[in-house]
């Protein structure tokens, strides 16, 4: 955990703002500061076409209601559970590939985000094989791995 924590402190160290650029009016104005001091200026968006999502078995809101209404089953349930204990973190393993983790980590995580009062920060963490970014369609420019030895 401190070497994780490291990195993102390095990470925040070597970060550049444009701070200086902007004046007062215009900083504070989309600004947010969270308890650790990261500081976000925007959230990027990226705009997935449904059929796209479709093909990947991403599931938001394209009439397949057997199944969208299973994951907000597996919703409720798990978040039930982290607040039964009040954790806020989840991770989805299996001891093989191709066994369905990155598709119900994204349907979950997209499920949980649809909640007006969470956010949801998705990472794939498999080293060896990341996939997430493949089923938005997005390139990589850096990994998990390039990000914690940063």
């Amino acid at each position: 955990m401190d070497r994780i924590e490291g990195g993102f402190d390095r990470v925040r160290k070597t970060q550049k703002t444009d701070d200086a650029v902007q004046d007062d009016s215009t900083q504070n104005r989309n600004r947010v500061v969270d308890i650790n001091g990261v500081d976000y200026h925007q959230t990027k968006t990226v705009n997935v076409s449904k059929s796209f999502l479709r093909g990947n078995r991403i599931i938001c809101e394209y009439g397949e209601e057997n199944h969208l209404s299973s994951y907000k089953f597996l919703r409720t349930k798990v978040m039930q559970e982290l607040r039964s204990h009040n954790w806020n973190t989840l991770g989805i393993t299996s001891p093989g590939p191709e066994a369905g983790k990155t598709v119900t980590a994204i349907n979950l995580a997209i499920n949980i985000a649809m909640e007006i009062a969470k956010t949801v920060l998705l990472v794939d963490a498999d080293l060896r094989r990341p996939t997430t970014h493949k089923y938005f369609g997005l390139p990589v420019s850096r990994g998990l791995s390039e990000c914690l030895s940063y």
